[in-house]
């Protein structure tokens, strides 16, 4: 994913479009710091309405017209910026989303998406409890897998 994010926080001129997708459980595990400083209400809302998922969607553009320079939306490129980087430095953050997705004029001017979980990988694997008695040993059952990826990378 490093590629996608390290290309979003280099061309991110202005956030065009916002669209999240969250369990309102899954955001006590995110950082606090995110929590608080953009979580907040959507945290109140699950407490008080108890959803299975909240859904934001954001528009900072009017269908069919172009944003100007001078109509810079500054609150949400700082917001985004923010997540992307948090989510570079932490990526635990990251397994708190069902749906990441931000639309946004790039440098020369361009519409580009950045897609949080769309190149996002994973590796499955069945276990047996029972033959688990220390953390050595999940990694052990991954260890082949876990290599193969990284030398795909």
């Amino acid at each position: 994913m490093g590629n996608s994010i390290d290309k979003t926080l280099a061309n991110l001129k202005n956030v065009l479009n916002l669209d999240i997708k969250i369990q309102p459980k899954k955001i006590a595990q995110m950082d606090k710091d995110i929590v608080g400083q953009y979580f907040t209400g959507l945290n109140s809302i699950g407490n008080n309405l108890k959803p299975n998922f909240i859904k934001l969607e954001a528009m900072y553009q009017a269908p069919g017209r172009n944003i100007s320079s001078s109509e810079l939306n500054k609150e949400a490129n700082l917001m985004v910026m923010s997540l992307i980087r948090k989510f570079k430095a932490r990526p635990l953050n990251i397994d708190c989303f069902e749906n990441f997705v931000v639309r946004y004029e790039n440098n020369e001017g361009e519409e580009d998406v950045f897609n949080l979980l769309r190149e996002k990988r994973e590796i499955l694997k069945e276990v047996d409890l029972s033959t688990i008695k220390k953390k050595r040993d999940f990694y052990e059952l991954i260890e082949k897998d876990f290599d193969d990826f990284i030398d795909t990378l």
